[in-house]
């Protein structure tokens, strides 16, 4: 049998393994990252939800005192967010979505940086995973305090992904892991 690559960073694998009870680990995970790493390697087939993910780390990621969505100054990079929420509600073409994404993209970000992974969302040729990953970390990692910013967001993932799948991906883990990883590996 083929070993399955598990490799989670050295904190999520102690917490992956800390036990079998996969409802401990849903209600208990505190960083998004980890449960992205979940759905990554249980092979998560449900795209328009990793890009709604994405969306809410931009509207509602803590940046202070107040969500990052209220100082993102540049209205072309709110708009891609907007269009991308609409598409996914079936209100809004690939072509108006398409430009969307390009006029962000064109556009001069305000002073935050994080403002250059925001267009991200609504790529739709990018693998949606990449674009959870990509606007959540630099959402979190903006904000100030990444621990809080990562915390949050998974409260996001809970909210947006179903547990049965996010079960489905762990049941699929544990199931075609042979070893756990070496301690350290990131």
């Amino acid at each position: 049998m083929e070993e399955f690559d598990v490799n989670p960073c050295k904190n999520g694998g102690s917490f992956w393994f800390s036990t079998l009870d996969l409802e401990i680990l849903w209600k208990t995970c505190v960083r998004s990252d980890w449960f992205l790493w979940v759905l990554e390697k249980g092979l998560y087939d449900k795209p328009d939800k990793l890009r709604k993910f994405a969306c809410e780390c931009v509207r509602r990621t803590p940046y202070g005192n107040k969500k990052s969505w209220s100082i993102i100054e540049n209205q072309d990079i709110k708009n891609t967010v907007i269009c991308t929420e609409q598409y996914l509600e079936g209100r809004c073409s690939k072509d108006d979505l398409k430009n969307s994404s390009i006029i962000a993209l064109a556009s001069n970000p305000s002073k935050y940086h994080f403002e250059l992974f925001v267009p991200f969302v609504s790529d739709i040729s990018m693998d949606s995973i990449l674009v959870a990953k990509y606007v959540s970390w630099e959402m979190a990692l903006s904000s100030g305090d990444l621990r809080k910013g990562l915390d949050y967001q998974a409260d996001f993932i809970r909210e947006i992904i179903d547990h049965d799948d996010m079960e489905k991906c762990a049941l699929y883990i544990r199931n075609n892991q042979i070893k756990p990883p070496i301690a350290g590996v990131i």
